[in-house]
């Protein structure tokens, strides 16, 4: 079927000069560009058919990142009907012109493990120019996990733990978290130790991973839960992070009566820095309130200065001398 992706120049700002780069010069890099915007949606709307389009026109003026791509989307089938013979051609293809990928993909196809998780990892988080699927992911991810990659048994264990592009099953992931504790992989002992055990210390870490966006997907929801579950059971760390996120106003209300709470309970389990809130938020301490302002001096919600600049300018009200020279220097 003969594909025509030129039908209008798209509006945005960045897609416009690389679409009439295209259009007028012939240019098969600017179509490639063009083909990866549209397969994922970069300053245009996501278009698999338009993606397609410029792919094959690039591809027919020798673009071997072109080929690669045509490769990996006949492979799984998207935007297309699904032609495993089509796809492994163009990848064999692009590989001959000397395209790298094409030869790590064509490895993964032939059972490298390794290499069968990275491109889990690469459609799990659309790494790259590959696009987000879960799906494509699960593929590539059970079968590393099949052969007995450690993070690839992780992975699919996670998978099945949300009901990612396959019905959710906890017993099947938890097993898989358990293989993979015993193969030593750090965040797979997390998951057993608080979604089996309830362990409060490994609540407060599962809650930190989903705070993260690594090794699981962000999600805040689930790190304040784990976070408020690790609390309520008395562990002192997780009871300190529920204070700040009080006092900070992040992922709750600000609500300083309940922050005091939670640094109470911590600070009653001897944890200093715990105790630093108590001092500074009912006692007013003048230095407590400088220190917790030196603790925020690196904080990724410290924007323009602010987290810290509050505590220092409380603290200067009360005399502080350090917090004085401090703004002095700041303005």
């Amino acid at each position: 079927m003969q594909l025509d992706p030129a039908t209008s120049e798209p509006g945005n700002v960045f897609a416009a000069p690389i679409f009439r780069r295209a259009i007028e010069k012939n240019d098969p890099q600017a179509m490639f560009y063009l083909g990866v915007m549209y397969l994922k949606g970069f300053g245009v709307e996501t278009d698999p058919v338009k993606a397609l389009g410029w792919l094959t026109r690039a591809a027919a003026l020798d673009s071997g990142n072109s080929y690669y791509l045509l490769g990996v989307l006949n492979t799984h089938g998207i935007g297309m009907r699904r032609d495993v013979g089509q796809g492994l051609e163009y990848l064999s293809t692009a590989q001959a012109m000397g395209q790298l990928d094409a030869g790590e993909y064509l490895a993964a196809c032939d059972g490298n493990a390794e290499l069968q998780y990275e491109l889990g990892q690469m459609f799990d988080r659309g790494i790259g120019t590959m696009p987000e699927n879960d799906q494509i992911a699960y593929e590539w991810y059970r079968s590393s996990a099949q052969k007995g990659h450690v993070g690839a048994k992780f992975q699919v264990g996670l998978m099945l733990l949300e009901g990612r592009s396959v019905h959710a099953h906890k017993d099947a992931a938890m097993s898989l978290f358990s293989e993979a504790a015993e193969l030593g992989h750090t965040e797979a002992l997390t998951m057993v130790n608080a979604l089996s055990l309830r362990l409060p210390s490994a609540l407060y870490q599962l809650g930190l991973l989903y705070g993260r966006d690594d090794v699981v997907r962000h999600d805040p929801q689930k790190m304040l839960g784990y976070i408020q579950e690790a609390a309520a059971s008395g562990d002192a760390n997780p009871q300190q992070k529920l204070g700040e996120f009080y006092i900070e106003g992040m992922l709750v209300g600000r609500d300083q009566v309940q922050a005091i709470y939670w640094f109470r309970q911590a600070a009653r389990q001897k944890l200093d820095s715990a105790e630093l809130f108590v001092n500074a938020l009912e006692r007013e301490c003048a230095d407590s309130l400088f220190q917790i302002g030196k603790r925020y001096f690196h904080h990724p919600q410290n924007l323009d200065f602010q987290l810290t600049r509050q505590w220092w300018e409380r603290a200067a009200e009360l005399g502080h001398a350090e917090a004085i020279s401090a703004l002095r220097s700041r303005n």
